[in-house]
């Protein structure tokens, strides 16, 4: 940051710079000691932390749509021509039997009421049960009207099964697990340390404060943007954080 007629070294907020800032009070030395102490902890753990919450908030909002990604890409899988006659759940289980006698362990069946979806059965892909190590899970689409098998696909090289585990681990495991949660964590200090750099100390004025300043100098601009925006989304941002 640059201040009138000094150069001010990166993470270090000044009293010329503080006095910009609604509410700051630069009379007190206690207030702006504070102030630069939690902007400091507010800018580096940011900066540690936003990279992952980055990739976090990306990978979990493609994961949202999930089912209609996935229903789009595999519509020949999912989706088939409604007929007169449906085939019973034990007469499709024979026919998938039949299709795949190397088929261990039947995990599950996706029923759909819709007269158009496909009957998905999932199982083991490998034969021993749970206890083999890497043991994944088969999925076979069946047409429930003439019992023909669509297809297949392993359940843990789908698309999205990978962008779950980048959003859960970062595709590292435990530790990537743990870097998850103490990001986490981390943003929820980021949201009190900001809810308090935002507050007012000498008075409340709507510009800065409820609503940005627009027409400022171009780091005030940014600055309002981010604290402001961040004031009215912090109760999301805890919710979705902590949960």
């Amino acid at each position: 940051l640059q201040s009138t007629g000094s150069t001010i070294s990166p993470g270090v907020v000044s009293r010329s710079e503080t006095a910009d800032v609604p509410g700051t009070d630069s009379t007190s030395p206690e207030s702006a000691s504070l102030y630069r102490t939690l902007w400091r902890w507010h800018f580096y753990a940011g900066m540690l932390v936003a990279p992952v919450m980055f990739l976090a908030s990306l990978t979990g909002a493609l994961y949202v749509f999930h089912n209609e990604i996935s229903q789009w890409v595999y519509r020949d899988l999912y989706f088939v021509p409604p007929a007169e006659s449906r085939l019973s759940y034990d007469r499709q289980l024979e026919l998938l039997q039949q299709y795949a006698p190397q088929m261990d362990e039947l995990e599950g069946i996706n029923l759909q009421k819709d007269p158009t979806r496909s009957t998905q059965f999932i199982a083991h892909a490998l034969p021993g049960g749970d206890e083999v190590p890497g043991q994944k899970h088969r999925v076979y689409f069946m047409n429930p009207y003439d019992g023909k098998i669509l297809g297949t696909y392993i359940m843990e090289e789908e698309f999205f099964h990978f962008v779950l585990d980048l959003h859960r681990t970062l595709c590292a495991g435990t530790t990537g697990r743990v870097l998850i949660e103490l990001a986490t964590c981390w943003g929820i200090v980021l949201t009190l340390t900001g809810l308090y750099l935002w507050w007012p100390a000498n008075g409340w004025s709507a510009p800065g404060v409820l609503y940005p300043r627009l027409k400022a100098k171009f780091y005030l601009v940014l600055r309002d943007l981010h604290s402001v925006s961040g004031v009215y989304f912090s109760g999301l941002i805890v919710l979705v954080l902590w949960t």
